[in-house]
């Protein structure tokens, strides 16, 4: 987790490993990358592998997280 300074706001990003199964049976690990707002805890944005969209298993990020 580290700190970043965006657009005039502290964020913090958190980088997270997660398995996935492409196509349903193959299995592929990946990270995910989350964007946190420091000051309101909320989940401002992610980043996933391209290939998540073909892909099915547990979403590790919850975009309507509120972190304190």
């Amino acid at each position: 987790m580290e700190l970043k300074l965006e657009n005039g706001l502290a964020k913090y990003k958190v980088a997270l490993e997660n398995t996935r199964n492409l196509f349903g049976i193959i299995p592929m690990k990946g990270t995910e990358t989350v964007s946190v707002n420091a000051e309101t805890g909320k989940v401002d944005g992610y980043d996933r592998p391209w290939w998540s969209i073909i892909s099915s298993g547990k979403d590790v990020i919850n975009q309507d997280a509120n972190i304190e």
